[in-house]
């Protein structure tokens, strides 16, 4: 299994956070200082808003609303709807935390050439005035 561990001092001390859940976990990634996410087996997603303290699993669900995408898995091509006619920044960003592609958007949904992405999980993400929606993108081959 994995241990969630957050440190407020560049390392020097770490504490191990609980994680509520039992589920094996690989992957970590911080979108700002406070808000990051952890990726794990049987499609586990922890969110942090916190800097480390994690307050969710499962499905990262936006407030307002969730982007539906589809197919997903997916190999190729990718239809991300939003909750709304957006204007915004949609976002592809692995779970090393490197962004991937980075596009405006002025729409209720985009259709995404992803083909040349491996295989593996990727987080959508759609900024707008309306806020942040996030989403999980599995590309198998």
């Amino acid at each position: 299994m994995g241990d969630v561990m957050n440190t407020k001092d560049g390392g020097l001390n770490w504490t191990v956070q609980k994680n509520w859940t039992s589920n094996f976990l690989n992957s970590v990634f911080f979108t700002d200082d406070n808000t990051g996410y952890v990726a794990g087996a049987d499609g586990t997603l922890l969110k942090t808003t916190e800097g480390g303290y994690p307050v969710g699993t499962g499905q990262v669900q936006a407030a307002s609303g969730s982007l539906k995408i589809s197919p997903n898995p997916a190999a190729d091509r990718v239809t991300v709807g939003f909750p709304c006619h957006t204007f915004g920044i949609l976002s592809v960003i692995d779970l090393g935390g490197r962004l991937l592609l980075n596009l405006p958007v002025n729409a209720d949904a985009v259709t995404l050439g992803l083909g040349h992405l491996p295989a593996g999980l990727f987080i959508i993400k759609l900024t707008s005035d309306e806020g942040v929606f996030v989403g999980k993108l599995l590309m198998i081959k």
